[in-house]
């Protein structure tokens, strides 16, 4: 029943989501040349695909830790599902719509918006702010790397509920079968996973790119269970630490001067074995890490959420403002950009909540009745 193997928190998880969120920006480089000119990391697409195995895995273990909660009573799967998923709105939601403010008002002082303009663009970026655009509500976005949010949320919408109900089928089973048949059809038809426009008889590739992705986060968290139980030594925690490494390594590395799609699934392949070993806790350096506060990391990992959401809003300035600086100069000035806009996303969150928790009491008050 799991017991006793959720009740840490991943402090090496939270490190490499911060690695990987810098390895989406420095991918998202390209808007600055020009669709098809990288200059580095080509392959940089392949974050999104480990960020998604994690939020699988996260998943399973939400899913695994409410089975032990009900120890075997009766719930309402629905409502429960609801809950899962509006917790993790709550939690993306505040730096997402910081992050569409600011992008409003970059567009709005580098285009030239007029009122007209902004009115209707906001008005038709309205499936995008209620993170529904994956669903086809996609006319106008502020946020071009949204849609991972919105894929990621639909996704669980329809994982979780059938996770929770048959944990053992749907992990054994169902999870595999949906790998197979998702991504074989990808690899046939493309050649490739990273596929996100598209739409296949009701579904946006995008999303069943993310269903397959999480699935494998799934089946990550079980082989993490299993690796956990096993009673390492010492050479076999050091061996395991510095696999995982050299697997994180050959995905960053490969993927500077390659992104073809023909490494996609092997690339897909190594993260699930590195998150499963890094997410079971076993190997001496995620041991390490983990002896650590968590405050640190989980601070690693809400700057991970605020720079994935706010670097797409900097390309426009360097564009725009910078046209006659070298290429290295350009990128240099995106990624500074980029860092201070997601730290001051972070820091209005923060007065955000603060004030909330000042004078939400009150402020609820003038529109409902205690009783």
């Amino acid at each position: 029943m799991d017991k006793g193997r959720n009740s840490f928190h991943n402090n090496a998880l939270d490190l490499w989501k911060f690695i990987f969120s810098i390895l989406i920006m420095l991918y998202h480089t390209v808007y600055i040349f020009g669709e098809g000119n990288f200059l580095i990391f080509r392959g940089g697409y392949i974050g999104v695909e480990f960020f998604f195995i994690v939020s699988g895995f996260l998943m399973a273990q939400s899913a695994a830790n409410a089975c032990r909660r009900a120890n075997g009573e009766c719930v309402c799967l629905g409502r429960e599902t609801t809950s899962f998923l509006l917790r993790k709105v709550r939690i993306i939601y505040p730096y997402f719509i910081v992050a569409v403010v600011f992008s409003i008002a970059s567009r709005v002082v580098i285009e030239k918006m007029s009122l007209y303009a902004l009115a209707r663009n906001l008005l038709y970026s309205v499936g995008e702010i209620l993170l529904l655009h994956q669903t086809g509500f996609d006319f106008y976005s502020w946020i071009g790397g949204s849609w991972y949010l919105s894929a990621m949320l639909i996704g669980m919408l329809f994982i979780y509920p059938l996770l929770r109900y048959k944990r053992d089928l749907y992990t054994n089973i169902i999870a595999p079968i949906a790998i197979i048949l998702l991504f074989g059809y990808f690899m046939d038809k493309w050649g490739m996973i990273h596929k996100m426009s598209e739409w296949y008889k009701g579904f946006r590739f995008s999303v069943l790119r993310a269903m397959g992705d999480m699935n494998i986060g799934v089946i990550v968290y079980a082989g993490a269970n299993k690796i956990r139980e096993i009673p390492f030594t010492d050479l076999a925690r050091r061996i395991l630490a510095m696999l995982a490494l050299a697997g994180y390594a050959f995905v960053l590395i490969s993927c500077f001067g390659r992104g073809d799609g023909t490494m996609d699934f092997i690339w897909i392949l190594i993260l699930a074995v590195c998150v499963a070993v890094t997410g079971s806790g076993a190997d001496s350096l995620a041991g390490w890490l983990n002896r650590f506060d968590s405050k640190l990391f989980r601070r690693f990992a809400t700057f991970s959420m605020a720079l994935y959401v706010n670097h797409l809003s900097c390309y426009p300035i360097v564009v725009r403002y910078f046209p006659a600086y070298s290429d290295w100069e350009k990128i240099g000035i995106f990624c500074a950009l980029s860092v201070l806009l997601a730290m001051l996303c972070i820091a209005v969150v923060n007065c955000m909540q603060l004030f909330w928790s000042k004078y939400g009491r009150k402020i609820k008050r003038y529109f409902v009745v205690e009783l």
